[in-house]
């Protein structure tokens, strides 16, 4: 972790360096993680110096003031301005890149960061490839000395055939122990406990079936309305924005069996297998909020969804009659997103009538484990009522070390892929939503208000 290394950012003033990476890299700084020889390249059209870059970033940082350290940091940024559909630009950066190898005398490590459109992509990886780019080290250096690393924002293009194309065109340039996709939730400490909390917990795991539960809800709803995405958002929707990475990426953590090791070809063999055998019901509706074609880059005739709700099916013994329910909307009253799973209640000729029990994982706003049982509520009678038990994260003193995107750079750069996407996850992920988007347009797109709690939806 202390060898020299070179980070590349594509999409250098954009709006996921402004709202994530900016603040990861002195994060993960400050922790002492990255390497002390570090540099940052970022590259945009932007006609910024270098000192301009700097002052950018303390303004998006936002911060009163920078220490002795930070402000020795800020002198490892550097700035290129270029437009990406521009030869020039990357033989600019194999020129910068070269000059810092001979500067050290060896060969640097370089990890390339994808922050922008994803219909860049294409583009961007032939570029890559013209210019020799993805070869490790400068002519002269010892190519085994230093290793070259990508990492690839969602969504993997806007299509199942374009994401295979893109894939197959990104394979040939790099092996796939360098490419890391992107998804951020995967990263969120709710999410990686979902394995300890289930497999290493017998009362749990015993109950992990279709014996027990009826269905298992992944949900996620954002207050957020498209905002400036808008020209972006209206060539995607809902489905492929959230659903095609983040929605299932949860629901194979919940449904797969137990990887023979902990590691990340173990576990990505195990998501692969339950994405696998994933069918989509005919049961998928679609909406869009009242406004959202008066967004900015967005169609006057628009029939992009903003809002989806899907029901799969896990074809195995284990998952067997389960309904496995994804949902996703835009515009709605809070943001929250969790995971839901609902056991049978009792039978009516019981002695003991009560509501479903419920786990529930919730990953937004806050992060915490919830268990809804029955209880004898306090009195003379004998009524039941619900209860909860209860863990937070942060309210119970367990405040996580690292954030997602910081989880996500330092496994980068130690090569843990354990949280990111594998070629056969993500092909399968589109084979799924191509399904879903067959069955959606198969019904009228509903109209829902803005502002709306997702418990009224469907009234």
């Amino acid at each position: 972790m202390q060898h020299p290394l070179t980070i590349v950012v594509f999409g250098a003033t954009g709006d996921l360096f402004k709202k994530k990476l900016a603040k990861v890299f002195f994060d993960i700084y400050e922790k002492g993680i990255l390497p002390q020889d570090t540099e940052i390249i970022g590259i945009s059209r932007k006609l910024l110096t270098d000192n301009e870059w700097r002052d950018w970033i303390k303004e998006v940082l936002k911060r009163e003031k920078y220490s002795e350290q930070e402000e020795k940091f800020f002198s490892k940024f550097f700035y290129l301005p270029g437009d990406i559909k521009d030869k020039k630009t990357f033989n600019d950066l194999s020129i910068k890149l070269g000059e810092r190898d001979e500067r050290l005398k060896r060969c640097s490590n370089k990890l390339f960061y994808l922050a922008v459109f994803p219909a860049l992509y294409q583009e961007l990886f032939e570029m890559i490839a013209g210019s020799g780019l993805a070869i490790p080290c400068a002519p002269g250096f010892d190519q085994q000395e230093g290793w070259i690393k990508i990492l690839v924002e969602k969504p993997f293009g806007e299509n199942a055939d374009e994401a295979e194309k893109l894939d197959l065109l990104l394979g040939t340039l790099f092996m796939e122990n360098q490419i890391f996709r992107v998804d951020h939730y995967l990263a969120k400490e709710t999410i990686q406990n979902l394995l300890v909390f289930r497999f290493a917990n017998p009362l749990f795991e015993a109950l992990w079936c279709s014996k027990h539960i009826r269905s298992i809800s992944v949900k996620m709803f954002e207050e957020n309305s498209v905002k400036e995405r808008g020209s972006f958002y209206d060539k995607v929707g809902a489905l492929k924005d959230v659903g095609q990475n983040h929605l299932l990426s949860l629901l194979s953590l919940i449904a797969m069996e137990m990887p023979k090791e902990f590691s990340a070809e173990s576990i990505r063999s195990e998501r692969e297998k339950v994405l696998e055998l994933i069918k989509v019901k005919d049961e998928a509706t679609r909406a869009q909020y009242d406004g959202y074609k008066n967004e900015v880059g967005v169609s006057e005739n628009s029939e992009t969804e903003t809002y989806f709700k899907a029901n799969l099916k896990v074809d195995n013994n284990r998952w067997n009659d389960v309904n496995f329910v994804i949902e996703h909307g835009k515009g709605f009253s809070k943001t929250e997103a969790f995971i839901e799973i609902t056991y049978f209640e009792n039978t009516p000729d019981e002695l003991f009538l009560g509501t479903p029990n419920k786990l529930i994982f919730e990953i937004q706003p806050k992060e915490k484990i919830e268990i809804e049982f029955s209880a004898k509520k306090p009195g003379f009678g004998f009524e039941i009522e619900k209860q909860y038990m209860q863990f937070h994260y942060k309210e119970d003193g367990v405040s996580p070390f690292f954030y997602p995107y910081e989880k996500l750079f330092v496994d980068a750069l130690s090569g843990d892929q354990t949280l990111f996407v594998s070629t056969g996850e993500m092909k399968e992920a589109w084979r799924i939503v191509s399904g879903i988007e067959k069955n959606m347009k198969k019904n009228d797109l509903k109209i829902y208000q803005k502002g709306i709690d997702r418990g009224n939806l469907e009234k």
